[in-house]
């Protein structure tokens, strides 16, 4: 129910509805991921301070992995930013979970948007290794090497992960944005072809 008040943009009554779930779940990490969601749905408001608070507060006393998680993401991708702190709490993770593939994936955009480019290739390598169907890994991988003017190094790796997802849309784009932005010869023609191949699968995926 909350779900669909949320796609409806009903926040308040989509917070009242998880506020009332987590109070009546017994399990706390069932109910530690139903907060999570609360955290999510004020972050999308707006209110970053408050979903940062929300987040902090279930890791006060207690180590929980995806919560420590989302925090990071509030402090890498939101304003204001504080990437030192988004790595700060990976970290956490990192230590008790040395192969959690989603703590690895963060730290290598937290990473990569510091500018520390080889550290963020080691996380996104070995996050790539624990799962090989993690497409934000590749992604961030490719824009290493594209910032490195390793084109077609980047183009192979987004290979890579079309032999994993070969319908992926998303995948198919960001080849074309890659060509579309190198030295590449031939690199209008070969962009088009990408996002003329994107767009029909995308248009066709239910």
């Amino acid at each position: 129910a909350a779900d669909a008040l949320i796609i409806e943009g009903k926040f308040d009554q989509a917070l009242g509805k998880l506020r009332e779930a987590a109070k009546n779940e017994k399990d706390r990490e069932r109910g530690y991921d139903i907060k999570i969601r609360d955290a999510l749905v004020n972050l999308y408001r707006g209110r970053v301070g408050y979903s940062r608070f929300l987040l902090n507060r279930i890791n006060r006393n207690y180590f929980y992995s995806p919560a420590l998680i989302a925090a990071a993401r509030t402090y890498i991708y939101y304003p204001p930013y504080d990437r030192q702190e988004g790595r700060k709490r990976l970290g956490s993770v990192l230590r008790k979970e040395p192969k959690n593939w989603m703590a690895l994936t963060e730290l290598g955009y937290c990473e990569f948007f510091l500018g520390n480019y080889k550290p963020a290739k080691k996380h996104f390598e070995t996050a790539l290794t624990i799962n090989r169907k993690n497409m934000r890994a590749f992604y961030g991988l490719a824009d290493i090497l594209f910032r490195k003017k390793e084109y077609m190094n980047a183009i192979h790796t987004l290979e890579d992960a079309l032999r994993v997802e070969p319908e992926n849309p998303e995948t198919m784009k960001k080849i074309g944005d890659i060509y579309m932005g190198s030295t590449i010869k031939r690199r209008t023609d070969s962009a088009v072809s990408w996002y003329d191949r994107s767009l029909e699968y995308a248009q066709n995926r239910p």
